[in-house]
């Protein structure tokens, strides 16, 4: 269980509270090189965190010596980030803009080489979210189409991840995505204007 509450500022800087110690300031801060803000972070582990930014800048830090591990660049601003202990990998999702399409990205955790992009895969708008299916080899993902839809990873074909289904639930975007802890068959999504429940067996 991670013991860092996390935050991210426009600014770029981030900061981690270790849970485990009393105090309003916090135990490691990140600033950036450059003036970019940061969109999105996920822990990794208690030594690890992930962190995506609105240049598509993706960087692994190391919590214990406040540095950069390893950075890699997508073509658009990262909305969103996941990380999967069955598969070892990490899924980004990230805007449209006028010169490239939305994508979803998955990435080796150790290496941080690109497994599979997947363009087009909400036609012409933003993938807010991205979320792995606890304890399986799958994840969904949603978008500002009001659509979620849901993959299924194997590794021994070709065509890495595959889609299952795409849905359409409301005529606002989808800007968030969880699955509820204790009964990972549940899973949470808010759109810009209310909250759905959603049964995913």
């Amino acid at each position: 269980m991670l013991r860092l509450y996390l935050m991210y500022r426009d600014d770029g800087i981030i900061a981690c509270w270790d849970i485990r110690t009393k105090g309003v300031h916090p135990s490691i801060v990140f600033e950036p090189n450059d003036d970019v803000e940061a969109w999105s972070m996920k822990g990794i582990d208690i030594n690890q965190l992930i962190a995506g930014f609105g240049n598509g800048l993706l960087q692994i830090f190391d919590t214990r010596t406040s540095s950069a591990l390893v950075s890699h660049t997508l073509e658009t601003g990262i909305c969103s980030l996941d990380t999967s202990p069955i598969t070892r990998s990490i899924l980004a999702t990230t805007v449209i803009s006028p010169e490239h399409e939305a994508s979803i990205c998955l990435i080796e955790q150790n290496s941080f080489n690109i497994i599979d992009t997947i363009k087009g895969a909400h036609m012409d708008t933003t993938i807010w979210s991205g979320r792995f299916v606890p304890q399986k080899n799958s994840f969904v993902s949603c978008s500002g189409n009001g659509d979620i839809s849901k993959w299924n990873i194997d590794p021994t074909r070709e065509e890495y991840a595959q889609n299952i289904y795409n849905n359409f639930y409301s005529n606002n975007p989808i800007i968030s995505m969880e699955y509820e802890t204790d009964q990972p068959s549940i899973l949470y999504a808010q759109s810009t204007d209310k909250l759905f429940v959603i049964y995913d067996e």
